[in-house]
Formats: C-alpha cells, sequence, structure tokens
C-alpha cells in the first residue's frame, strides 16, 4: 500500500520493453519542490522506481522484467 503524498503528475512519454529489461520516459509539466537527482527513488504507479537518467522535465528509468511481470508498469 502507497501512502505517500503525491507531489507530480507525469505523463508516460516513451516506454521500451525487451526480453530482460526496459525503459520508461515520464514527463512532468512543473520541477518537482526538491532537487531530483540520478539514483533518487520516485513511486510511479504505486512501484518505487530509481531515476536512471534526467533531462529537463524528462525522468527515465531502467525496468527489468520482473518489475514488468509483478506490476502494471507494462500497461502504460
Amino acid at each position: 500500500m502507497f501512502t505517500g503524498i503525491v507531489k507530480q503528475l507525469g505523463v508516460v512519454e516513451k516506454l521500451s520493453i525487451n526480453d530482460l529489461s526496459g525503459t520508461l520516459q515520464i514527463v512532468v509539466k512543473e520541477k518537482f519542490d526538491k532537487n531530483i537527482i540520478l539514483g533518487d527513488s520516485i513511486a510511479i504507479n504505486g512501484v518505487c522506481l530509481t531515476v536512471s537518467e534526467i533531462d529537463d522535465n524528462k525522468y527515465y528509468f531502467d525496468i527489468l522484467s520482473e518489475t514488468f511481470d509483478k506490476t502494471n508498469l507494462g500497461n502504460l
């Protein structure tokens, strides 16, 4: 159960999946109220994901196939 506070809403801009892993790219309209850095954890659909790349208002997450199998992230 996720009981955190929603700080930002984002839009999935790109999701690429291969046999073992994938990459999720999310765009937010406004910056977060704290400085997000590589390695930070952000909850996406209740799943804590690690930021692997940042490009202005775009955040990238590397996701293993097990995560896609156990969550709804593959359906985004």
